[in-house]
């Protein structure tokens, strides 16, 4: 599952527009919510986080994560959960990164 998420993330197709989206972000910010900590089935869905993480560009990423926050009421590295302890620390890395990265 590791090298999974790695490889995702090498090859991802990220959108490269400055423009971002509020309807994405909250759209994203709701799926992420039901991939994990909303899911009836305990587990977080990687392939909406993968989806979300590989396909978005950073700043569209960056708005999602504060939708979230914001509609929720805590950052997404704060769910709780039946999550394998290395999938939780790789998204929270990669949160982490899109959240500190500066755009040149």
């Amino acid at each position: 599952m590791v090298l999974k998420i790695l490889v995702a993330l090498a090859t991802s197709h990220k959108a490269h527009q400055e423009d971002v989206s509020q309807h994405i972000a909250k759209c994203d910010a709701r799926r992420l919510y039901e991939a994990g900590e909303g899911s009836s089935q305990g587990a977080v869905e990687e392939a909406v986080v993968l989806e979300i993480l590989s396909k978005r560009s950073i700043p569209q990423t960056k708005l999602t994560l504060s939708s979230y926050k914001h509609i929720y009421g805590h950052e997404y590295t704060k769910v709780k959960g039946e999550i394998f302890l290395i999938l939780h620390t790789i998204f929270c890395q990669a949160i982490n990164f899109l959240r500190l990265t500066v755009i040149f």
